[in-house]
């Protein structure tokens, strides 16, 4: 999941996952997904799942859903070509990383934000379960 929501578009998809290491030789070696020569094979499999879903929230709002903070533990973040076309379609862009200020906003702004055209100009952290926790007894 973080290899297809990390990935730009369907030829970025096709290098990593020619570049991921399925096994180690006798002399210790790696093997990689490009020595079988099967990445079409999986960019095949792959081709519809790239594409982000467009959804509407009750309000009426456009939202794009694709991999995100839940469906991907790696990273917490929904997927980086949903984040473009959010951002090619719209004036701005709220996005939400999952699991908190120390993981989310974390591994959205060292994983994430390379990964991205464009860094992000505004980021709001929310410590909402933080706060409860030191105000408690």
């Amino acid at each position: 999941m973080a290899i297809l929501c990390l990935a730009t578009d369907i030829n970025d998809l096709k290098e990593r996952l020619a570049n991921i290491i399925i096994a180690y030789r006798f002399d210790r070696s790696p093997v990689y997904v490009r020595d079988l020569a099967v990445e079409g094979a999986l960019t095949l499999i792959l081709k519809d799942a790239i594409k982000p879903n467009l959804v509407q929230t009750i309000y009426g709002t456009p939202a794009f859903v694709h991999g995100g903070p839940f469906a991907n533990i790696a990273h917490g973040c929904n997927s980086v070509l949903a984040t473009i076309t959010a951002l090619r379609l719209g004036g701005y862009t709220v996005k939400e990383a999952g699991f908190g200020v120390d993981l989310g906003s974390e591994k959205f702004i060292a994983i994430k934000v390379p990964n991205l055209l464009k860094a992000h100009d505004v980021s709001v952290n929310l410590c909402q379960n933080w706060v409860q926790a030191l105000s408690l007894p």
